[in-house]
């Protein structure tokens, strides 16, 4: 048995939720037995980009030429690999992140003309791109609308020339209005923005300018995260960002609420955590499909009773698809039913509405912890429940949003940083 370097308060509750048997230890694995599905989520992760941002804790590289067409290549080659093990399943949404996808942009059409050649697509394709890619000319909203992508985020951070510098971005705040403006012509059913707020030394009304500007743009959708929400790098790498800390516990709660109010005031509403959009506005996500495969270096995938995650290093990716097969798996975790569940609870929760059904049917096989937690969250008025679901207010989302990210962020940043320094990492324990 691999030691655990969790908090025991972490270790107690898993126990206290899943049972003793369950393991929370990542093996090291070449391969995976798939298990048979009729629908999944697909995710691309393409790794590439030309400015690394310091505060991106994903799996990227530099952007070079003679990666993209080897890369690519191995796509392909897992495309066909999982539809050699499961066949022309449904693919119930296509999700595009990275890195900056769009930077192999002409290349992105083939990956998705045979993920459709080879399944059956039923929902959206979404994809990340950044500002300076379509502000350039390299990528056009057109030629993204053409490959059938429906869904669509920009990463502005902000429209504020310092915050911009802060963050490493390398594009001035000027090329934002007519970019997004190209995006909203071009007629995607859903244009999402991120942004970020609590930075240091930005106010209040600096965000809610900013989150004005893009809903005068046009925007259907805004995404709004704390610096705090990306620390999957280690702590002591993400804090050596030049004049960029961990922002005050205390001006997030007091900005998350001005952004949480002011939206309610401008007719917009809540689809997760940090998003709100507007009614009627298809909901772009990255995070809370229940069942994915993931494609690419360091994709992650979720299915029945399994999770699984490719090797992290792009020329182990590369290597691996090479031989005959073959997927690029680096380390899997199996799920009992009892964590599989606790799962999709955890997502349900980043969502802000929990559907009551399945927690009558957990409590039905005997376990009524999660309507116990409902009744709690209610008392405590963290949620307003209803016949069908519990919706969290607003102290709910950000205390409860607050909570996951304790619980969960430190084995993400564990198994993260281990597979970032090994292609084949050795067993984690978490």
């Amino acid at each position: 048995m691999v030691p655990s370097s969790s908090p025991w308060w972490t270790r107690w509750l898993r126990r206290y939720l899943v049972g003793a048997e369950q393991e929370f230890t990542f093996h090291p694995v070449r391969d995976v037995q798939l298990p048979q599905i009729k629908s999944a989520g697909l995710y691309l992760h393409v790794p590439f980009c030309k400015s690394l941002c310091p505060y991106c804790p994903y799996n990227k590289i530099a952007y070079a030429d003679s990666w993209v067409e080897p890369y690519v290549q191995a796509v392909l080659r897992e495309i066909e690999e999982v539809y050699r093990r499961l066949g022309s399943i449904d693919i119930t949404s296509i999700y595009i992140g990275g890195g900056t996808p769009t930077h192999i942009a002409d290349k992105l059409g083939t990956i998705l003309e045979y993920a459709a050649y080879r399944f059956r697509l039923t929902g959206p394709v979404c994809i990340e791109t950044n500002p300076m890619d379509l502000e350039s000319g390299f990528v056009a909203a057109e030629q993204l609308k053409s490959m059938g992508i429906k869904r669509i985020s920009l990463g502005v951070q902000s429209f504020d020339e310092r915050c911009l510098s802060l963050l490493g971005r390398k594009y001035s705040a000027q090329i934002l209005p007519p970019t997004l403006r190209s995006l909203v012509q071009a007629g995607f059913e859903t244009v999402n923005v991120d942004l970020m707020f609590a930075l240091p030394d930005q106010r209040e009304e600096d965000v809610l300018t900013d989150i004005a500007k893009s809903i005068s743009l046009g925007v259907d959708q805004v995404t709004l995260y704390p610096l705090f929400t990306f620390p999957y790098t280690t702590v002591g790498k993400y804090r050596a960002i030049k004049k960029v800390k961990m922002p005050d516990l205390t001006v997030r709660r007091r900005m998350y609420k001005r952004i949480h109010d002011y939206f309610l005031q401008q007719g917009w509403h809540r689809v997760s955590v940090w998003g709100f959009a507007r009614e009627q506005a298809p909901r772009y996500s990255s995070v809370t499909r229940d069942e994915y495969i993931g494609l690419g270096p360091g994709a992650g995938s979720h299915l029945p009773g399994l999770f699984y995650i490719n090797t992290f290093s792009v020329e182990a990716y590369i290597q691996a698809m090479k031989q005959k097969e073959r997927l690029p798996v680096a380390m899997s975790l199996r799920l009992n039913d009892s964590l599989s569940f606790y799962h999709w609870l955890y997502w349900r929760l980043y969502d802000t509405a929990i559907p009551i059904g399945p927690l009558e049917k957990q409590r039905e096989k005997g376990d009524r912890r999660p309507l116990d937690l409902v009744r709690f969250l209610q008392w405590v008025k963290w949620a307003e429940v209803t016949e069908d679901f519990a919706i969290l207010t607003e102290p709910g989302a950000f205390w409860l949003h607050l909570m996951q990210n304790y619980f969960a962020l430190d084995y993400v940043n564990r198994i993260w940083s281990t597979a970032g320094e090994t292609p084949w990492p050795e067993a984690i324990n978490i």
